[in-house]
């Protein structure tokens, strides 16, 4: 991955000095990685797989109830996917405080899962997502004001800009 992001001119900038913007998430997997990946998803049910690329949305770590209310998936429907995806070992349970988070076991698999979907239904995905986290936002909740503007900003044109504007701003001046 590393050779593939030297030999793309993804590392480094004109100047010779690394690349602050951007992740490998944003950027291209190999088309040997990707493969690989793709076989090892192609394994999965397509409920399982539809529901892992609402995951992919959200993050690397994702939260049942954000996935929850992003996928539009029932309660049983959503522990059956999960459940699919950790036996295939392609997301692992992650539960900091006793919350129910899942993550990937690897950031290859959320690119790949990315792809699954259009980039207008990405973009409503994002926003849907920015909107959940303002909901847990609000007085009690959890949500983060970064998160909330990095979804509203890949949320593109789903987004009124000056929201997305504020929300920048509101970011920057949180950081």
């Amino acid at each position: 991955t590393v050779r593939h992001l030297l030999e793309t001119g993804r590392l480094f900038d004109d100047a010779g000095q690394w690349r602050t913007a951007g992740s490998l998430g944003e950027t291209e997997v190999p088309r040997t990685v990707a493969m690989l990946v793709g076989r090892r998803l192609d394994e999965l049910q397509p409920a399982t797989r539809k529901v892992l690329a609402a995951a992919a949305v959200i993050g690397r770590v994702f939260p049942f109830q954000l996935l929850a209310t992003i996928s539009a998936t029932d309660d049983d429907a959503l522990f059956d996917a999960l459940e699919d995806a950790e036996r295939h070992h392609i997301i692992v349970e992650d539960a900091p405080g006793g919350a129910a988070h899942h993550r990937f076991v690897h950031e290859h698999f959320r690119h790949v899962l990315l792809l699954e979907f259009s980039l207008p239904r990405r973009q409503r995905l994002h926003l849907l997502t920015a909107d959940a986290l303002e909901a847990a936002a609000r007085p009690g909740g959890s949500g983060s004001v970064a998160e909330i503007a990095n979804h509203l900003e890949l949320a593109g044109s789903a987004s009124p800009p000056s929201r997305t504007a504020a929300a920048l701003v509101a970011s920057a001046q949180a950081a």
